[in-house]
């Protein structure tokens, strides 16, 4: 199944295999940016992990503050994978979080990111570069995704929002001719 539509200002065009449990499982990202200055504060975010970009399950706003939903991206990884910061900024806090561990980090702005589970390499106070380690994604156990993946929640002024949109769309493929 192929799904098109807008993420963050950008059209998506994403592959679902045809087990797919619902709209946003197992869905491989790419994306053509049509208009930049549609996307969300940020939108140049590097991803906190590496390629390929699978983001298995998506930000589901709660019906009001307190509400069921999913406030974050989960995106595929494997335990002992990188994880980055996507943009630059002081680490908020390095530690456990409910059996889970979490890094967060404060962007400037009113806004702050939090991954996990997340093995800091980093500590609060810490300043850190985009592409700078945060730390180790954490064993399958503290997951919630079954194959690993890991959870990364974006706060606006004290509001969980969408990350997609933080996130650089992938860069456009050209399928070029191929000569005699």
């Amino acid at each position: 199944m192929v799904i098109v539509g807008l993420v963050g200002g950008a059209l998506a065009v994403a592959m679902a295999p045809a087990h797919a449990g619902g709209a946003a499982a197992g869905l491989t990202v790419t994306a053509r940016d049509e208009n930049p200055g549609a996307r969300a504060p940020g939108g140049s975010w590097s991803w906190p992990v590496g390629e390929p970009r699978v983001v298995v399950r998506g930000f589901i706003p709660p019906e009001h503050r307190f509400g069921a939903g999913h406030r974050g991206l989960d995106i595929a990884a494997r335990e002992g994978d990188t994880v980055v910061a996507p943009s630059a900024g002081v680490v908020l806090f390095a530690g456990p979080v409910a059996g889970r561990s979490v890094v967060t980090v404060d962007h400037g702005r009113g806004v702050v990111s939090s991954y996990d589970p997340v093995e800091p390499l980093v500590v609060t106070g810490e300043s850190v570069a985009a592409g700078g380690r945060l730390g180790i994604l954490g064993p399958g156990v503290a997951m919630h995704c079954r194959a690993g993946c890991v959870h990364v929640g974006v706060r606006r002024d004290g509001a969980y929002v969408d990350p997609a949109p933080f996130f650089r769309p992938p860069r456009r493929s050209v399928l070029l001719p191929l000569e005699p």
